[in-house]
């Protein structure tokens, strides 16, 4: 007997990395948006499916410095790739996504300015263009750690925040990463 209901998921996925957007937010921070497209349907794929994929093609693995976005094989951002599994991604709804959010723009920082008020426009613009009610959005809920720590080239420096977000777009297909950092 055959079934024709019966859904076949992929074993894998294979993501591409379509874009990246970087607003300055000022002098000591920085929105990353990553735009992930991938050819295998994932609208009934279970979202932490997708966060694991994500981490084992290591698409997200790149180095921020500074201004600069490089991809990297050894880092995540500021961690280490084996440091990173799918059991440090939280998986929250929107109302929680713009409380943190909110709280990570609002928080006061030493010797750091205010976001301006047209900047602030703009990446609110922009993540409401992506965020939908068909989305589901996982935050990494790793600290950075608060050692000292040493960098091979004079143009790197020290994130003192790294803040990533996964909104998973399961009608348009597509995963947005995006990252707030503070230095």
């Amino acid at each position: 007997m055959e079934n024709k209901d019966l859904l076949k998921f992929p074993e894998k996925f294979k993501f591409n990395l379509s874009g990246i957007d970087i607003i300055r937010l000022h002098d000591h921070g920085q929105a990353i948006f990553l735009l992930l497209t991938t050819e295998e349907k994932i609208s009934k794929v279970e979202p932490l499916f997708v966060v694991k994929e994500l981490l084992r093609t290591k698409v997200l693995n790149f180095q921020l410095t500074d201004f600069m976005f490089l991809k990297q094989p050894n880092f995540h951002g500021p961690y280490l790739p084996e440091s990173i599994g799918h059991k440090d991604y939280l998986n929250i709804n929107i109302e929680d996504f713009f409380k943190k959010y909110t709280e990570i723009l609002s928080k006061q920082r030493k010797l750091t300015p205010k976001i301006d008020a047209n900047k602030e426009k703009n990446l609110s613009k922009k993540i409401d263009s992506i965020i939908s009610d068909e989305i589901d959005i996982f935050y990494l809920k790793k600290k950075l750690s608060k050692k000292a720590k040493s960098f091979e080239h004079e143009w790197s420096h020290a994130l003192t925040e790294y803040h990533e977000f996964l909104l998973i777009d399961k009608t348009q297909g597509r995963v947005f990463c995006f990252i707030l950092t503070y230095d």
